[in-house]
């Protein structure tokens, strides 16, 4: 499918780096290239996308095989975007990034997966005051890292993303070849297949309560899975908070994916033969993704009770009504009080910030989930309401520890081991000031937070 996309040709060259964290067996030498080396004789590429303002990668190549994330600027680099326009990647975002995209093929079975990531010779700028500085704060920040301005630079390799807004690159008649179907497909089918593979992914992130932060639908691939990670992260509940500069809150995310999903497809693979058939054919997809966003998040809202995905086919094969109508008022029931209150502090800030202690002053937004999710996994619950709707379910799936094992560790809180920042970042600017830095004390890090997410999703390598 790659060679379907547009490519533009840049040229690489080797540069030093140190190895920090890397797949078992992966080597990454090979791998240590910069469009901004001394020597640019290796050819690579760089892909076109052209969405949302962006025309493509401007710090990522395609060389060997991989995608090389921070080698330098690429003709699609905006020198205008601050630390993406530098072309490198900050060593904060490589562990994120490696860390969370681990967790996301742990959890799906599948997905773009980090291969390595090597510290570099250089420092990068991170955040946008930086800018602003003399010239001479400038080469001060960045000299010796002030994690204030300035962060090591990385380089990270993780497998060539599909994207379902390279769409916009590629032939109407290729679209279906290129996201995998025959060239035959009902293009309406494969629009709603698509849309409806990026709600479930969604929704299962939802009911694990991890956040997108909004990310746009460049950032999917084209089996409807996030791939990008720089804007998640794990929350404590459901509460519904924004924590990214999109501002989508989080209940809204889940119908923003399916909304941005289905208008690319719309655009670049439906049957258009006119602009009567166009509004048709809009309508006839459109005015469905809220009621296939609502159907997936009740759907994924079983998974918050410990249930298998068999066990949540059984019960829609064999009640289908009556599992609609719990699920419906489970989630009405999850969603209760978890609405952003005003403290006068913008987003996440007065949840997810050290400085504002949100464990000891509100340690929990919303009903309490844990409780009533094993309640219901052992069959039985304190809200009358819920447990007249569950009883019959119940009743096909009879008693099981494992699920009620997979409830308990599911619904536990690792929002403070897992969502990225502070504690993950105290832990890795501690090496870095340290002089600890390196591959031994790295992957400790990214590997005591995969054991934590393994637990709590019940995966064995």
């Amino acid at each position: 499918m790659i060679d379907l996309i547009k490519m533009t040709d840049v040229k690489v060259g080797k540069v030093k780096g140190q190895a920090l964290w890397l797949q078992q067996g992966f080597q990454i030498d090979q791998y240590l290239i910069s469009t901004e080396s001394d020597q640019t004789n290796m050819p690579a590429w760089a892909d076109c996308y052209c969405s949302w303002g962006i025309g493509g990668s401007g710090r990522a190549v395609y060389f060997n095989g991989l995608s090389v994330k921070g080698a330098g600027k690429t003709p699609f680099a905006n020198e205008n975007a601050g630390t993406y326009g530098t072309g490198l990647l900050s060593l904060k975002d490589a562990v994120i990034e490696a860390l969370y995209l681990e967790m996301l093929y742990r959890l799906f079975g599948r997905g773009i997966r980090v291969k390595g990531f090597a510290l570099l010779e250089k420092s990068v700028p991170t955040h946008p005051a930086f800018f602003e500085l003399s010239p001479e704060r400038k080469a001060q920040a960045l000299a010796k890292p002030e994690f204030e301005f300035a962060d090591n630079a990385a380089l990270l390799v993780r497998d060539f993303p599909l994207r379902i807004s390279h769409l916009n690159q590629i032939n109407y008649e290729q679209a279906p070849t290129f996201l995998g179907y025959e060239p035959s497909v009902d293009r309406y089918s494969m629009i709603e297949d698509l849309v409806k593979r990026t709600l479930a992914s969604v929704a299962t992130l939802w009911a694990r309560r991890i956040s997108i932060g909004g990310s746009p639908i460049d950032n999917f691939d084209v089996a409807g899975q996030i791939f990008d990670t720089g804007s998640m992260s794990v929350k404590p509940d459901f509460r519904n908070t924004s924590a990214s500069s999109m501002g989508v809150a989080f209940w809204d995310e889940l119908l923003e994916a399916g909304n941005q999903a289905a208008t690319v497809l719309l655009q670049r693979a439906a049957p258009w033969k006119s602009t009567a058939d166009y509004s048709t054919g809009y309508q006839r997809i459109q005015s469905q993704v809220e009621s296939w966003a609502k159907q997936a998040r009740e759907r994924a809202s079983l998974q918050i009770i410990g249930l298998s995905e068999a066990e949540i086919q059984s019960l829609y094969a064999k009640k289908p009504v009556e599992t609609a109508a719990f699920t419906e008022k489970w989630v009405e029931w999850l969603k209760t009080g978890t609405e952003l209150l005003d403290f006068g502090v913008s987003r996440d800030d007065f949840y997810f910030s050290q400085e504002y202690g949100w464990r000891d002053r509100i340690p929990l937004i919303g009903n309490d989930f844990r409780a009533m999710a094993l309640e219901l996994a052992k069959g039985k619950s304190s809200d009358e309401t819920l447990a007249a709707l569950w009883s019959p379910l119940f009743a096909v799936l009879k008693k099981s520890q494992a699920r009620e094992k997979a409830c308990a560790a599911m619904n536990r809180d690792v929002s403070a081991e897992l969502r990225g920042a502070p504690e993950v970042m105290t832990m890795l600017r501690k090496l870095q000031q340290s002089g600890q830095l390196n591959q031994s004390s790295v992957t400790e890090l990214i590997e005591s937070r995969l054991a934590i997410f393994n637990e709590s999703i019940g995966y064995k390598a």
